[in-house]
């Protein structure tokens, strides 16, 4: 819904303001991010800041435009169910975090899909768009400039006090989730920046439209913790089995993660020969030397 019908902008004005901008403006969300971007030269950055800040403060959210994206979470869904290497890196972080923080779903469910609307997508950015859950980087201009447009377009964004953290799960090693859904994006390419999760047809059914559970936790606070577990996915129709392992890694700030990058870079990984270069697909130790 990035970049579509404002309060101040049409669809249309919106896709000319775009194309006199040039370069690449785009909205793409990964398990922990939600990030708009825009590339162009130096005298677009007050145009590219006025449209980012025009649909994220200002989106209209009409509801023949969501029933079009409605119709695209459902064409992604179908694409990704015929790739498993799309999807299964998906099911392993279900497992691994028991659908919770970084194991909840990245692609709508196929039977959510039709509960997401204008109130549910306001709720959404009225609970996660705040002043401190944001960052805003340039790059190529000056600090000022940046800071001066910032004020701009996004000092009217007023602090609000978070809701209280909600207590943790207690970890559960070896439990196996009961559920398991598949997620959703938003970037230009459905296969350009995320690993895709496996249509929902393949997992247990999820709350009903009658079911309150809520669509999002609010609070943004539960940490995530690694739980592990294992799921069998049959399906007598493939051509190939598929296998994967998956084991709880160092964080971002240990001190362990530049032996785990190097080792990463030694080994090398992936299924298949990559234009990559030594160390990746068929060239990789991993593949060569590893039964």
């Amino acid at each position: 819904m990035a970049f579509k019908t404002t309060n101040t902008r049409s669809d249309l004005d919106m896709s000319q303001a775009i194309d006199k901008l040039g370069g690449q403006i785009l909205c793409s969300s990964s398990r922990e991010t939600i990030m708009y971007q825009s590339s162009h030269t130096h005298s677009g950055t007050p145009l590219a800041m006025d449209l980012i800040s025009e649909t994220v403060r200002n989106a209209a959210f009409l509801p023949e435009e969501i029933e079009a994206q409605r119709d695209a979470a459902r064409y992604e869904l179908r694409e990704v169910t015929s790739k498993p290497e799309m999807y299964i890196p998906e099911v392993l972080h279900e497992v691994a975090y028991d659908n919770k923080t970084l194991g909840n779903p990245l692609l709508c469910p196929e039977d959510r899909i039709d509960l997401i609307d204008e109130p549910a997508m306001r709720a959404y950015m009225n609970n996660w768009y705040r002043p401190e859950r944001m960052v805003l980087a340039g790059a190529g201009m000056l600090h000022e400039e940046l800071v001066e447009l910032a004020d701009k377009h996004f000092s009217g964004i007023k602090y609000t006090p978070p809701p209280p953290p909600q207590a943790s799960a207690p970890r559960t090693n070896g439990h196996q989730p009961s559920q398991i859904f598949p997620h959703s994006s938003t970037p230009p390419s459905i296969y350009k920046s995320l690993t895709r999760a496996a249509s929902s047809y393949l997992y247990p059914t999820s709350p009903n439209i009658h079911d309150p559970t809520p669509l999002y936790n609010s609070t943004g606070t539960q940490p995530a913790t690694y739980t592990g577990g294992h799921k069998f996915i049959k399906n007598t129709t493939s051509e190939f089995n598929h296998l994967y392992l998956a084991y709880e890694g160092v964080g971002i700030h240990d001190d362990d993660v530049y032996t785990l990058a190097t080792m990463q870079v030694l080994l090398g990984g992936g299924g298949s020969f990559s234009a990559g270069g030594p160390g990746k697909g068929m060239y990789s130790r991993l593949y060569t030397n590893i039964p």
